[in-house]
């Protein structure tokens, strides 16, 4: 597991349990609920504070990359070079 994997897991296991890993990686967070527009903006405060990067959420691409662990993990990867 990369760091950032590791805080973006520690974001969702402080909010849901440690049992969110057995299937994080597979849902969508929208779509199975475990987060909604107003975490959505707790989620980017999250990461702006963490990785010291913007998080657009009014981007269409990263909308969609936000839905999910592994495109969300990119986006943070590709947003700190």
């Amino acid at each position: 597991m990369t760091n950032t994997e590791k805080i973006i897991s520690d974001f969702f296991i402080k909010r849901e349990g440690k049992e969110i890993l057995n299937h994080l990686h597979q849902i969508d967070f929208i779509d199975s609920g475990y987060i909604d527009s107003l975490d959505l903006l707790v989620l980017a405060d999250y990461i702006e504070e963490s990785f010291n990067i913007k998080i657009d959420l009014t981007n269409e691409d990263t909308f969609k990359a936000v839905r999910k662990f592994q495109s969300l993990v990119k986006l943070i990867e590709q947003k700190k070079k």
